[in-house]
Formats: C-alpha cells, structure tokens, sequence
C-alpha cells in the first residue's frame, strides 16, 4: 500500500525487528513493528517483552553513513511549521550531535539555520571531549562546522558559569579543576573599602590633623592654620595572588585654592628592604570640592597581582599651600579578583 519505491522495510520474524532503510516521506503510512497500518501513531518493539533479554534488544537501529565526505548523517528531526527544527546526528567518528535552528548539508559542508536571524545551539557528545556546549550568532545564517563559539549558553555570548564549565567543557577533569579553584580562593570581582582611619602617618606628622567630625571619622588632612607638605602610608591588607584591577582614591581638595594630593602605589620587599612604584604618580586637581583620584587597567603595571613575599602600601602626600584650604583624604575603594 506504499507507492513510494526509495522505502523499504524488511522484517525479521526470528529476531522479530523491523529494519528501515529509508525515512517516510511526507503523506506515508505508519507502520508499526508487526507490519501493521496504524494511522496515527506507532509502537516500536511492543513485543519484545517477553523475557529480560528482550529489554537488551534496540527498537531502533542507525549506522551513520560512510561515503565520503560525509560529516554526519541524520537520525531524527522534529520541524514545526515555520520554526526553529530540533535535530540528533551521529558522525562516523562517534559524535553526537543535538542541535536547534541548525541542519548540516554534507554537499556543501556548512551549516544553515530554519529561521534566519535567531540563535542557533548545539550539543555535543564527544568520548574525548566530553560534552561541548555551542551557539551560532543570530547574525550569523550559514558557516563552517569549525565556527561554532564555545563556552555561552546564548547568542549574546553570555558566559557559562565558571564553576561549572571551563573551555565549554564539562568532564570529571574541569570539574576537578573548578572545585580546586573554590578551594584556593578564585572569585570574581570583588570591592574592599579601607578608609583613611586605616593609614599611618609618615612625613610632617606634627602638621597633620585627624578630623574627627561625625559624617567622615578618620579622615587625614591638614587644619585651616598650617600649610605645608604631609604623607600617610594605607597598607593594602590582601592575599597574595590577588590581583588589583581599579582602585578608587576619596579626596577633598579643599576651598578652590592651589593645594593637590598625590598618590602613588609601591611594591616593598620586605627583606631587603627596597620598594618599586607600580604605576603612575596620580594628582588631583586643584578646583575644591570632593573629587576621586583612580588607578584603572589603561595605568602601567595595573592590573596589579600581588606577589608573595611581598607588601603593598599606598603613599598619599597632602602639600597645602594656603592655611585655608583644609585639604583632606577619606580612604579608597579596591576593585580586584583572584584569576
């Protein structure tokens, strides 16, 4: 009852399987495992319940296909009218591929999309990889098998968690490595606020106050009758391996007068002792008023890792030229992570 010469089916009554050797095409009947016309829907291996063994036995055989040039052969799809497919191919080396929005043309060898202009994702099972996780951009509609992007779980390139993928692959091995990396302390970008009440008197301490008004306890700077220079050492209380990407400087220069506040950021060696700037020498302005003075990544030597051995200390020198200026530093604040 089925004029269509490319299907053929033949069935084993010994081994009680039915074999395919071509899909359906569109208006065919469905036949089930018996050979029965089941209008529709059907039942693979219904009777095969006989015995235990009978569980061992596939309702459903594939090969992939062997000619040349084949990259992969399709086993399934599901194509809703208008919308992105859902498609399983296997490949002659063992992979397994799911993917969504995306079919495989083995004449061609590019992929193409259902719906031009969405995303396209695909699964990977590999024996050596493991299992890939990749997407095609949705500006992207025909490209290579090698131009998928790893490591995103959506077309904006938005990043697998890092504790659970790394490189888009997830085996026993990352997974390892990602609960070593808990272990040892890596995160993310985190802030750390120290504020001047922290800092130590260096240079000109017997010209130096410590305003102790309510709204900004512990702030160094100089009271309106002296004028001068000035330097406080802020000790940066981290870990080693820390790595130091922004840090924001607090200040007040003042009533508008002629006074600055520098800053600078010094590597020490403890053991020799001997010290090296890390960075550039940062000046405020001189136009009054709270300001921020910032080391960011653009500056030399930042992003800054700490080292071992090693102390981290950040000068701020005061250098009031008039006794009205009242000149002050609040603390910073300290962008950092722990690649």
């Amino acid at each position: 009852d089925y004029d269509d010469p490319s299907f053929q089916m033949t069935y084993d009554s010994s081994s009680n399987q039915l074999t395919v050797d071509d899909r359906a095409s569109s208006g065919g009947l469905i036949v089930d495992v018996n050979g029965e016309v089941a209008a529709k829907q059907t039942t693979l291996g219904a009777s095969l319940l006989g015995a235990v063994d009978d569980a061992q036995i596939p309702r459903i055989v594939t090969v992939p296909s062997t000619f040349a040039g084949v990259e992969y052969t399709l086993i399934s799809e599901n194509v809703p009218s208008g919308e992105k497919a859902h498609r399983v191919y296997v490949s002659p080396t063992g992979q397994m591929v799911k993917t969504v929005n995306a079919v495989w043309n083995n004449t061609t060898n590019l992929w193409a999309k259902d719906v031009n202009g969405e995303a396209a994702t695909r699964l990977v099972l590999d024996e050596t990889a493991g299992l890939v996780l990749e997407f095609q951009a949705t500006g992207v509609n025909s490209w290579a098998d090698g131009a998928w992007t790893t490591n995103s779980m959506s077309a904006t390139g938005t990043a697998f968690d890092a504790l659970v993928v790394a490189a888009g692959v997830l085996t026993s091995t990352t997974i390892v490595g990602q609960v070593n990396q808990l272990r040892d302390g890596k995160h993310g970008i985190k802030e750390l606020y120290l504020p001047a009440s922290m800092a130590q008197l260096d240079d000109g301490a017997s010209l130096a106050y410590r305003d102790v008004d309510s709204a900004l306890n512990g702030d160094f700077g100089w009271s309106s009758s002296d004028a001068g220079t000035f330097r406080v050492d802020l000790g940066i209380p981290m870990h080693a391996g820390d790595r130091l990407i922004e840090m924001t400087c607090y200040i007040d220069e003042g009533n508008a007068g002629g006074e600055t506040i520098t800053f600078e950021m010094y590597e020490v060696n403890p053991a020799t002792p001997s010290k090296s700037q890390k960075g550039p020498e940062k000046v405020s302005g001189t136009s009054g008023g709270q300001n921020t003075v910032v080391f960011t990544s653009a500056d030399s030597d930042w992003p800054l890792t700490l080292l071992s051995d090693r102390l981290y200390v950040l000068a701020v020198t005061i250098a009031q030229t008039s006794g009205a200026q009242e000149s002050k530093f609040h603390g910073v604040k300290i962008e950092y992570d722990h690649p």
